[in-house]
């Protein structure tokens, strides 16, 4: 019986840390039209550190696929995308975009 109650603890525990790394964060899907003869994507994607008015990396990604889902933590990012031919060189980048993700636990009026 304790080692039941013991099991039961470490899960609530367990899903208590979880939510709070889960928390707060959100999936955007990216998608593009395909480019002629493009074997893969490289997506770069850049967050903005206010405090030192710069872009930092974030995340590289390489799909072959037209679309990608990426999780997000609330934040000001840019997100660029570039072709890849069969070798893997990169082709000429999109322009960035830039995008802001919200808290969602947060209200707030347009």
């Amino acid at each position: 019986m304790k080692r039941f109650f013991f099991l039961i603890f470490l899960l609530f525990i367990f899903t208590k840390f979880y939510s709070q790394n889960v928390e707060n964060q959100q999936y955007e899907i990216f998608s593009w039209d395909p480019v002629e003869k493009a074997k893969s994507y490289s997506v770069e994607i850049e967050k903005y550190d206010s405090n030192a008015n710069v872009w930092n990396e974030y995340k590289t990604l390489t799909t072959k696929e037209c679309k990608l889902e990426v999780l997000f933590e609330s934040g000001v990012y840019r997100v660029s995308v570039a072709p890849c031919n069969i070798l893997g060189k990169k082709g000429t980048p999109s322009e960035w975009i830039s995008f802001r993700i919200l808290e969602e636990t947060v209200p707030y009026l347009f």
